[in-house]
């Protein structure tokens, strides 16, 4: 399995996008490990909270999501709730590549489902 955590720009190379600057430790994570160490960061900064799907869009091979996260972070306290996107890739059947967006237009983009004016 890979994540990345990429924005809405294109660098140079086709295909290839340069680091989220708005979501902290941006880059590229691989294999299941590197993926299960990012989400117990998540759960034990932000706490376990809730998701909560808002859209949700079936592209074949791939799945849009919009979500909001709901965080009840245990050492600083604070409580509030962020929005952001994944683009998730399933290749035979398992998960491929996971996309991460803070926002929502990125995502669309990534999926190539930009909205027109």
């Amino acid at each position: 399995m890979r994540a990345t955590w990429r924005p809405c720009t294109p660098s140079g190379s086709a295909g290839h996008r340069a680091p989220d600057p708005y979501y902290p430790d941006s880059g590229e994570l691989f294999g299941a490990a590197a993926a299960r160490r990012f989400w117990e960061d998540q759960r034990d900064f932000s706490g376990a909270g809730r998701l909560e799907i808002l859209e949700e869009r079936d592209l074949g091979d791939r799945c849009l999501m919009r979500i909001r996260q709901h965080i009840d972070a245990p050492a600083s306290g604070v409580h509030g709730a962020y929005e952001w996107s994944y683009l998730v890739t399933a290749r035979q059947g398992r998960m491929a590549l996971v996309e991460f967006y803070i926002d929502r237009d990125a995502g669309l983009a990534a999926a190539g489902l930009a909205e027109r004016p």
